[in-house]
């Protein structure tokens, strides 16, 4: 499996549950899906951590049923991540173990009041607990991969209030995680 793919498919943390934004339905021009930033963080940083605790399921798994990742993931994120499973389900790899993630700093205050990006931040996400085994059991995973990878988050909200990840890609500018 190429490193890219390995990398690519690196994309767990940890799980918690998924708060259900403060206002129901979808809110009219100006009202708040959330009662404060703060919710509207804990939101965000929820589903990211459904996002990749079902990312290291669908690893676990092979690749296998790979469509559990799309309510977490808007289309265009969903798409590349499904390239990734699909190749792993072709090679007979496999993921053990999760990743954790820590917000290394936010790049936008989270807009509560209208649909699109709702935001962003960059993370630092800990694979070093990860592996990803071929067939024979032997690991494929470069030994001189990054342990730590920093890495831009992006979240959306639909004008209905649903929360999904539209970005998670490592930040090549610089390591800000080391």
């Amino acid at each position: 499996m190429p490193i890219g793919v390995v990398t690519l498919l690196l994309t767990s943390g940890c799980a918690g549950p998924v708060p259900e934004p403060a206002a129901s339905g979808s809110a009219a021009a100006g009202e708040a899906f959330f009662a404060s930033e703060e919710e509207a963080v804990e939101a965000a940083l929820a589903v990211y951590a459904e996002y990749a605790a079902t990312a290291d399921a669908i690893m676990a798994d092979g690749g296998a049923s790979p469509e559990r990742l799309e309510p977490f993931a808007d289309e265009e994120l969903y798409a590349s991540q499904l390239e990734g499973f699909e190749l792993m389900q072709e090679q007979g790899a496999r993921g053990t173990g999760t990743t954790d993630f820590a917000v290394h700093e936010w790049q936008q205050d989270p807009v509560l009041d209208r649909s699109g990006t709702l935001l962003a931040a960059y993370m630092c996400r800990d694979v070093s607990q990860i592996d990803v085994v071929g067939p024979d059991g032997t690991s494929i995973v470069a030994n001189d991969r990054l342990e730590v990878i920093p890495t831009e988050v992006v979240w959306t909200i639909s004008a209905e209030g649903v929360i999904r990840i539209a970005k998670d890609a490592p930040w090549q500018a610089e390591n800000f995680c080391s």
